[in-house]
């Protein structure tokens, strides 16, 4: 996909130089997160991490606009959705099913892997999207009770 600004406007050795610069913060902000949390939970420690990694693959990408670094720019954003639905959804899953839910969930993200994988040159973005799309759906059904709760408290 190359839709974002002009390629190769500002250095010959970047594509997108404002979109690789810009998503060095959110590089940066992930890895801060991550290690200002060493005290909380393992699943907020990972999505900080994970935020970390959909900076850096945006970087890899715009920065080239292969498509190998087209995956590494959609999928850690497909794996952070769905770190963020498990943190905002796990308190409303019996603790018992917890590990049940984290491995669903981690079946969904190999599964939307390998078929963006497989889909390379014909939907592979469209595969990408809607189960993006999906992922933050849940996550906000999920932080709607939390919003509601911690509101009237």
């Amino acid at each position: 996909m190359d839709w974002c600004e002009l390629n190769y406007a500002v250095t010959p050795f970047v594509a997108e130089w404002w979109n690789t610069t810009s998503s060095l913060v959110i590089l940066f902000l992930g890895l801060y997160g991550f290690a200002m949390h060493r005290q909380s939970s393992l699943g907020m420690r990972i999505a900080f991490l994970s935020m970390g990694m959909v900076g850096l693959g945006s970087v890899l990408f715009h920065g080239t606009l292969l498509f190998e670094m087209q995956l590494m720019d959609e999928l850690p954003m497909m794996w952070c959705a769905l770190c963020m639905f498990y943190n905002l959804a796990q308190s409303m899953v019996p603790s018992g099913r917890r590990r049940l839910f984290a491995a669903a969930l981690c079946l969904w993200g190999l599964a939307v892997t390998a078929a963006m994988i497989a889909t390379r040159d014909s939907i592979e973005f469209e595969v990408f999207v809607s189960n993006f799309i999906a992922a933050e759906a849940c996550g906000f059904a999920a932080a709607v009770p939390l919003y509601r709760k911690y509101l009237h408290s």
